[in-house]
């Protein structure tokens, strides 16, 4: 099973699996990386199952928050054509994104990234 690094997966947009760095780690197996990465996630408690309750209150938060300040805040659900509309309009600004990124191998420091921004 390929469990993609944590440390990379919300950083970078080219994912690299935890077989990419078994073959520059070559002491490591990737059994071994999936485990330390399954490990380290229970230490830090990591879940991506979010309770409706916590739902809820964000969803009321942001409701709150869009009333102050004068905004639109839709009031019907979600329906499966906006839905559409609002993943394709997000699939675009990703595509602009990796555009706008050098060409980098995947296993590249990002070292190139940080000395564009100075």
């Amino acid at each position: 099973m390929k469990y993609p690094s944590i440390t990379r997966e919300y950083t970078f947009p080219a994912t690299v699996w935890n077989v990419d760095y078994c073959q520059i780690l070559k002491h490591i197996t990737v059994e071994d990386m999936n485990e330390l990465e399954r490990s380290f996630l229970e230490f830090l408690q990591f879940n991506i199952n979010v309770p409706s309750s916590v739902n809820a209150k964000y969803y009321f938060d942001l409701r709150s928050l869009a009333e102050e300040n004068e905004l639109a805040f839709p009031l019907e659900p979600l329906s499966r054509e906006r839905a559409k509309k609002l993943e394709a309009i997000s699939s675009i600004c990703d595509n602009m994104t990796d555009l706008s990124l050098p060409n980098l191998k995947r296993t590249s420091s990002l070292d190139a990234l940080t000395s564009k921004r100075s």
